[in-house]
């Protein structure tokens, strides 16, 4: 919360206009495979929040080399049952 708070309302609007989109691009191939919308609408803001962690840590700590690479995102965003594509 404290870095959300310091960073200012132009950079936390971004923050969460991304999570949207990206959000919104997940939620409707889980809406196939989950229960419910609000289910897959969680699990949509859960693999985003996931996938920014994996960024945000590297960038956070100026690790630029340990920023995942495309097969570790996808490996986050595979679902159970669902292999990763080639």
């Amino acid at each position: 919360m404290v870095e959300s708070l310091s960073v200012g309302a132009a950079a936390r609007e971004r923050r969460a206009q991304t999570v949207q989109r990206l959000s919104d691009l997940l939620e409707q191939p889980l809406r196939e495979l989950r229960p419910s919308p609000r289910a897959a609408r969680i699990s949509a803001i859960a693999l985003v929040g996931g996938m920014l962690e994996l960024a945000f840590d590297p960038v956070d700590r100026r690790a630029v080399d340990e920023l995942p690479d495309v097969e570790t995102v996808v490996a986050v965003a595979a679902l159970p049952g669902h292999a990763p594509p080639p």
